[in-house]
């Protein structure tokens, strides 16, 4: 027992010098890592990459063994794989992390914590310094393909990769940094959005092996480059443009052509065929145009073209499809309706050409007691218009055809007049045409003239085309101005049926109607030029009004020439009444 005593009484001894010595030692500064500085987070692993940083020490002087360490105490540790070692002179954390260790010492994602020492020898004793670091490890960088849809020769291209590219690990977002092997008119920026027009020979190159290089967020930044295939298709074209032409009534067939994009090919129709014909999913047109299929001119056919690339590209074809179809067409020949009077029979044979189909007739406007029927297997406008029905009517009269495909209608205006019994106590006008009118160019001013009834008259006028109008003087009226670009319509001319009216001053009121031509305006070297009605149109002019009465009076109407026409037939009345006034007096 005395013995053992000694033995702690030594003991206790030698650990007191010993403090007391190490005290007596201890240098002013202690060895310590200088880089990176103490609770500077390290730069991240990554699992499965080789990792390597290497830690500054100021040895403070210190003698060897120069020591680095760390401090596993409080469950402090490196990642599984990496250690702290020495390397060619260098302290240094090296290795390469293993899958898994982006979960945190505790695997729940969390960063390591690293307690440094930095150790020398001073006089026989250690001495050193603790510096505090956090690393932090990610999960590699996993990029998946998916689909990226289908690039075709001409047509925008827009996609973004992110969705086409499934990325997992590393530290979101996400950058493209590099890209090789794109096709000729297409890029890449680096939100990852693949944007352009594949040029026309693109696909000869196609499939194209595309190399992207895909960055994240990690301090410092890891990136994984990607190799993958595009492919790019010829465009899905109709080779066909020119459809050979079809006829009225005879059967038709023929194929369309389509090219590019991946065959077999399917074929939807939306719109433009003329009745009887039908497309079916092939590209075959057939069957029989219908009997209006040639007032149509071309028909402009709207197809859908599907074909058999996954997922599949379609193409339409509006407007770039047309039809043109052979026929007569179809007209009605009369070119002007005879004036009737009331309660005398009327009969007047319709007339038509061009018609291969069955044929029905109407007509809108007639006065009462007169309709259109089939009479003696010839269509006609009869009756017998009932008394108080006398004036003017536009009279529109419908052509109907017809066949086992379809049908289709022409209209065409006419001017119809029916007289009263002669009765000078109501007014007439005396008027029997209108004069044909030039789009853009002065009308002949058309001074409107009556008799009968009681003077002075007022008159009306409806139908006029735009640019036409009536202007009523003290003593005159006419029709005048400058039909406008357009009033001709698309034709030769454009035919208005105008219903002038009079008043007189007991309220008697009559109408008359007149047929008036519009024709184009003339683009040519000389403005003064006239254009002469075809026969047809004298015809249906002259036809409006019973031959034999008074002709009108026609001027070229300027604000100067009106005005002067109002002063001259003011003129002329005074003059007529003074006459008339002498005339009674010599009597």
């Amino acid at each position: 027992m005395t013995n053992a005593r000694y033995v702690v009484a030594f003991i206790a001894v030698m650990v007191a010098c010993a403090s007391h010595l190490r005290a007596q030692v201890a240098p002013a500064e202690l060895p310590q890592v200088t880089s990176p500085a103490s609770f500077a987070p390290l730069p991240m692993a990554m699992e499965g990459r080789v990792y390597s940083q290497t830690f500054t020490v100021d040895w403070a002087g210190g003698n060897a063994p120069h020591l680095l360490s760390l401090d596993t105490n409080g469950g402090n540790s490196l990642p599984n794989g990496l250690s702290l070692r020495l390397d060619n002179g260098s302290w240094k954390i090296m290795g390469i992390p293993a899958v898994g260790s982006a979960g945190g010492p505790f695997g729940i994602g969390d960063d390591y914590f690293l307690d440094i020492f930095a150790q020398a020898n001073f006089h026989g004793f250690p001495f050193g310094n603790d510096t505090f670091h956090t690393l932090k490890v990610v999960e590699a960088i996993v990029v998946t393909v998916a689909s990226h849809g289908v690039l075709v020769e001409g047509m925008p291209y827009n996609v973004q990769l992110l969705p086409t590219l499934t990325i997992s690990g590393g530290t979101a977002p996400y950058s493209f940094q590099t890209v090789t092997g794109l096709p000729p008119g297409l890029q890449l920026d680096a939100s990852g959005a693949i944007s352009g027009t594949p040029s026309a020979d693109a696909a000869e190159g196609s499939p194209y092996s595309l190399s992207i290089t895909v960055q994240d967020s990690s301090v410092p930044a890891f990136s994984l480059t990607k190799v993958f295939e595009l492919e790019v298709l010829p465009s899905l074209t109709l080779v066909t443009t020119d459809l050979p032409v079809a006829e009225e009534h005879e059967a038709y067939s023929t194929q369309i052509e389509v090219s590019g994009g991946t065959s077999p090919y399917t074929v939807e129709y939306l719109s433009g065929l003329p009745p009887g014909l039908s497309i079916d999913s092939d590209g075959i047109i057939s069957g029989t145009p219908f009997c209006g299929a040639t007032e149509i001119g071309l028909w402009n056919i709207a197809l859908r073209i599907t074909d058999s690339t996954n997922p599949p590209l379609t193409v339409n074809t509006t407007g770039a499809l047309s039809l043109g179809v052979d026929g007569n067409l179809l007209n009605i020949e009369n070119n002007a309706l005879a004036p009737g009077e009331e309660g005398v029979d009327y009969s007047v044979p319709l007339n038509a050409s061009g018609d291969i189909g069955d044929l029905h007739w109407s007509a809108e406007g007639l006065p009462q007691g007169m309709s259109v029927a089939r009479l003696g297997g010839v269509w006609q406008l009869f009756g017998v218009p009932v008394l108080g029905s006398s004036g003017g009517y536009t009279v529109t009269i419908t052509l109907e055809e017809s066949d086992a495909f379809g049908s289709h209608t022409v209209s065409v205006p006419f001017a119809l007049n029916i007289a009263a019994p002669s009765d000078s106590t109501i007014p007439r006008i005396l008027n029997t045409l209108l004069p044909q009118g030039v789009e853009d160019e002065t009308y002949l001013m058309t001074t409107l003239r009556a008799s009968g009834g009681e003077a002075p008259y007022r008159f009306t006028v409806s139908g006029l085309p735009a640019g036409l109008e009536l202007v009523s003087g003290a003593q005159t009226s006419w029709i005048g101005g400058t039909p406008e670009i357009g009033t001709a319509g698309s034709g030769v001319a454009k035919k208005y049926v105008v219903i002038v009216g009079v008043t007189d001053a007991a309220g008697a009121t009559t109408n008359v109607a007149f047929d008036l031509f519009i024709f184009p305006a003339i683009h040519s070297a000389s403005t003064d030029d006239t254009v002469a009605p075809s026969d047809s149109n004298l015809a249906a002019l002259t036809g409006a009004a019973a031959a034999g009465a008074c002709a009108m009076t026609s001027a070229v109407w300027t604000p100067g020439a009106a005005v002067l026409m109002a002063m001259l037939m003011v003129m002329a009345i005074g003059v007529k009444r003074r006459s008339s006034e002498q005339n009674s007096t010599r009597a």
